[in-house]
């Protein structure tokens, strides 16, 4: 089963070859849709065929607005999931890339997102910003900024926002080229369930996995073993060894093997320019 991170629903999918999800070919089966309310979250599952005729259900990691994000509440502290003796550059590193980390929030939902460039862009991914046409960015000091939505993309599922106050401020080191393979190490950052600059380890397990969850087309993506949950779509796959930003997480599956899912930066730097263009 497969979620989406950025929190308020939760999607069955499953895995499908893509021959060319930009063009969006005909013969995408009809999805079944179930609702069910649960606590604060609504529950969708969709269903869908692969080739291999395998299921998978997957949830979009968004989530509701979370409480802790007033500015009358004190915010919890950063979360390391990891054994203790962690070399000091891995650390600094981190405390370097959550400069650049953020979270997102709109009217309904909450996700991350993180830098893009030095010109006041930052990227999330586009089920955490649904139709609105602005959002709620905050730092990791709590610096609140108001963002436009320059423009969203179903396929590969990524949005760009605009944040003046940003423009001048450079990105953490982004890998825009390099595909990376199976058992490199990677660690995440993002605010799930309202904890900002949560960070989280593993490494790649597989490549090239393609998924259909909701209307949100994804090819070639990152299959991790860093644990993600809801809140953490938009944020940012980091490898450890390169120390650059490889890809952005979008979901999970269920159960008590989950593993996550993450769209590689190289397949989104050309989505992005011509949503910024």
């Amino acid at each position: 089963m497969i979620r989406g991170i950025s929190g308020k629903r939760r999607g069955r999918a499953e895995k499908k070859g893509l021959s060319d999800a930009r063009q969006r070919k005909t013969g995408v089966l009809g999805a079944i849709v179930l609702i069910v309310f649960a606590s604060f979250i609504g529950i969708v599952t969709y269903q869908a065929f692969s080739s291999n005729s395998s299921h998978i259900t997957v949830e979009l990691l968004k989530e509701r607005k979370s409480p802790v994000l007033d500015s009358n509440v004190d915010k919890p502290l950063p979360t390391f999931i990891k054994e203790q003796d962690e070399e000091l550059s891995t650390a600094s590193m981190i405390e370097e890339a959550q400069q650049s980390v953020y979270t997102i929030v709109t009217t309904e939902e909450q996700g991350s997102g993180f830098l893009y460039n030095n010109e006041g862009h930052v990227i999330t991914s586009a089920h955490v910003i649904n139709d609105s046409a602005f959002a709620s960015v905050i730092a990791e000091d709590d610096t609140h900024y108001e963002a436009t939505v320059e423009g969203t993309s179903e396929f590969m599922d990524v949005a760009v926002l605009y944040v003046p106050e940003l423009d001048g401020f450079e990105p953490f080191p982004l890998e825009t080229d390099q595909q990376y393979g199976a058992g490199e190490d990677v660690l995440t950052i993002g605010s799930p369930e309202g904890m900002q600059n949560t960070v989280t380890y593993g490494e790649i397990i597989t490549t090239e996995e393609n998924l259909l969850i909701e209307e949100y087309e994804y090819e070639d993506l990152y299959e991790i073993s860093a644990d993600i949950i809801e809140g953490s779509s938009g944020g940012p796959l980091i490898s450890e060894n390169d120390q650059a930003i490889i890809g952005m997480n979008a979901a999970r599956t269920f159960g008590e093997n989950a593993v996550g899912y993450s769209v590689p930066l190289y397949k989104l730097e050309e989505i992005i320019e011509d949503l910024i263009s």
